[in-house]
């Protein structure tokens, strides 16, 4: 996935000499379309710094992701830890996670499976120290731990992860394939499932990972043949990898509860970098 450049927005990440920057004004689009004002607010992580540079990357990121058919970014502005947004079309409640969440996407095999709880019984997960076995029995989904790391987990190490219900955990090896890695990503409705798919599509590098690690983990028994989809920390699908499958095309669907909205949301995210951190939504307005 490659950065492209800001096009037809201004940057003024700290910079507010710059000319376009100051007071920003509604936009009357000539299509018709209502103009939405955004304002967010960077939520880093304790200890991470609002950089311009930072901000910059966000601004190119926000508007790779609002841009549709039915909507474009017309203005852009930085100033400190704060975005401003003039967008040509609606901005709903469903695009939220479009504007706050990182979409720091990772594929982990699944080393161990349980309860959202923390469990009193550890479970034999071959070439893992006791340690960490003990840190995932002692997991609980339900405290503010177990609501995802935004991406900040060590790729090179196990992680305990949860689903978005909070209803099951994960013990999961190294990132084996990541955002970075996907070329392309789409959502559509499966009419013989009834159901929203987000299907991605993997650059050279991804559909290597991904035939090896596929043929490497059906083999395995269960739940080591599992395949955890992790986006910002959370476990959003972890397929089985049956006898025989190998997924050699470089295309993967992840499927689940999602909603139209939802899966255009996810799509939307992950067919771009991630944001640098977490946003909050100041306010969202249309005129």
């Amino acid at each position: 996935m490659t950065r492209r450049a800001l096009s037809a927005i201004t940057v003024c990440a700290l910079i507010p000499a710059l000319s376009g920057c100051g007071p920003m004004n509604y936009v009357v689009d000539s299509s018709g379309r209502p103009a939405t004002r955004v304002e967010l607010e960077a939520a880093p992580a304790a200890g991470d710094e609002v950089t311009s540079e930072a901000m910059s990357d966000a601004l190119v990121v926000l508007e790779e992701r609002l841009d549709t058919d039915e909507r474009e970014v017309t203005v852009a502005v930085a100033e400190g830890s704060t975005i401003k947004l003039d967008v040509a079309g609606e901005v709903g409640e469903e695009d939220q996670p479009l504007l706050t969440e990182p979409g720091e996407l990772a594929l982990r095999p699944v080393l161990a499976l349980g309860g959202g709880g923390a469990s009193a019984t550890s479970p034999d997960v071959p070439g893992v120290e006791e340690g960490v076995v003990a840190e995932f029995d002692a997991f609980d989904c339900g405290t503010p731990e177990g609501g995802g790391d935004d991406g900040a987990a060590d790729p090179d190490l196990t992680l305990v992860a949860c689903d978005k219900a909070g209803t099951s955990k994960y013990l999961l090896g190294a990132v084996e394939i990541d955002g970075s890695d996907v070329a392309r990503s789409s959502a559509s409705y499966r009419t013989e499932a009834a159901t929203w798919v987000v299907t991605l599509e993997f650059d050279e590098g991804g559909s290597a990972g991904l035939s090896e690690i596929t043929e490497r983990l059906q083999d395995e028994e269960s739940p080591r043949n599992q395949l955890a989809v992790t986006v910002d920390g959370v476990v959003v699908s972890a397929p089985v990898i049956p006898p025989g499958t190998v997924i050699s095309e470089g295309v993967a669907e992840i499927s689940g509860s999602f909603t139209r909205e939802s899966a255009q949301a996810l799509a939307g995210q992950l067919g771009t970098d991630p944001l640098p951190f977490p946003f909050e939504v100041r306010y969202i307005s249309t005129g």
